[in-house]
């Protein structure tokens, strides 16, 4: 999972200039498919105080956590392909 490339592609293959609205549109789009991810982290990072080693280093890497984002990544991935299906059906 890399946050960071979802961001970049995303934005700069949807966003637009002075398109405030498609903007904000592929920003939000390319935060959803990590979102299993950031609202763990920042629950355990700023609420509970769990030191991000112990995050990022165990529970990150936990069957538990890996079980979660496999689902969610796996959900995305059907609903890409379902709209490739929808864009190039004759």
């Amino acid at each position: 999972m890399n946050a960071q490339a979802h961001l970049i592609i995303g934005t700069t293959a949807s966003a637009k200039p002075n398109g405030w609205k498609i903007n904000l549109a592929a920003i939000a789009g390319a935060l959803i498919p990590d979102l299993s991810l950031y609202v763990p982290s920042v629950y355990y990072l700023f609420i509970v105080g769990v030191s991000p080693g112990i995050v990022f280093g165990q529970m990150y890497f936990s069957d538990q956590w890996q079980s979660i984002f496999s689902v969610d990544n796996s959900f995305f991935r059907v609903g890409d392909h379902r709209r490739s299906g929808l864009l190039f059906q004759e």
